[in-house]
């Protein structure tokens, strides 16, 4: 089930600098310009519509979060942590010129293989999928936006994907 939300809502409030012939633009997690690129456009938009639209807190969200698969460091785009301070929704930001595919889906379940989010996204802007995971019946729903937050104790129920 695709979600449509309406992420360009806050482009108008993204804090932008040019220097030296380069766009930038701050990031509020992690408190500091990043090169502008489209991936790092959608971040930054992304972050707003979940501190500003659903009230998730700042001090909850990390901004390309490291994590460590077979040895190899990787990095989540988005990780949103509960009140207890564990991994809870994965979001993975791609390029709007990027398609989502099988591919896209596979990173994101690949970083949950360590992270074990209960709830798990991902999005080019143009299109987004979320969804809550049930890790020990193997078997995932579609949402029909991002859980709420604070997180509840019984997990956001969705549109069945029929496993």
């Amino acid at each position: 089930m695709q979600v449509h939300l309406d992420f360009l809502q806050f482009e108008s409030r993204l804090r932008r600098t040019r220097k030296e012939g380069k766009e930038y633009i701050f990031d509020p997690i992690r408190k500091k310009h990043l090169v502008l690129t489209p991936e790092e456009l959608l971040r930054q938009l992304v972050l707003l519509y979940l501190m500003e639209e659903r009230m998730y807190p700042s001090s909850r969200i990390r901004s390309e979060q490291r994590v460590v698969i077979n040895d190899m460091p990787k990095r989540c785009d988005i990780l949103v942590y509960d009140r207890e301070l564990q991994p809870w929704l994965l979001i993975e930001c791609k390029s709007p010129k990027v398609r989502l595919t099988q591919e896209t889906f596979d990173q994101a379940a690949v970083y949950n293989l360590r992270l074990q989010v209960p709830y798990m996204a991902i999005t080019n802007g143009l299109n987004t999928y979320i969804s809550t995971l049930d890790h020990e019946q193997k078997t995932f729903n579609y949402l029909p936006n991002f859980p709420p937050y604070p997180p509840v104790q019984t997990p956001y129920q969705g549109v069945s994907n029929g496993q």
